[in-house]
């Protein structure tokens, strides 16, 4: 949730590491949210990508979202466990796609970002057997009432 993450930064390590982007943070046990720990068992790893915690972190810039598509689009397409669930407002283990986890901020959600999200992974709109809740739910049951998409 860094506040001071900036393209040029993220320009800079992508050029010298170009795979830093394809690299998923794992976590094979549990996590913690607010003091809660919640069990892995419906997933294989906690697997995030660089792109899922752009999206999620409300201070990072469109422009860093993009690059990172651009750099490895196949994030997209992935669950994370999030560990919160949209639809009912609860820390649950629930897993997201970045478009979740941009949608579900609490500040900084823009209609350009949202667009870019969608139009880059379609599919996510509409689900699959991984998804019982789509970012549809997600953006209706947000309850931070300063959002405009």
């Amino acid at each position: 949730m860094s506040k001071s993450v900036t393209l040029e930064i993220v320009e800079y390590v992508l050029d010298e590491f170009p795979d830093a982007a394809t690299v998923e943070s794992e976590d094979e046990t549990s996590y913690n949210v607010c003091g809660e720990s919640f069990g892995l068992d419906r997933f294989d790893t906690y697997r995030t990508f660089p792109l899922h915690l752009a999206c999620h972190n409300q201070y990072c810039p469109s422009s860093i979202i993009s690059l990172l598509i651009k750099r490895y689009s196949t994030a997209l397409e992935h669950h994370a466990p999030f560990g919160y669930h949209f639809a009912v407002g609860a820390y649950d283990g629930t897993d997201g796609l970045p478009l979740h986890y941009y949608v579900a901020r609490k500040t900084n959600v823009d209609i350009e970002t949202t667009k870019m999200l969608i139009e880059a992974y379609p599919q996510a709109m509409v689900g699959d057997d991984e998804m019982y809740f789509t970012p549809m739910h997600a953006m209706v049951n947000n309850p931070n009432e300063n959002i405009t998409i």
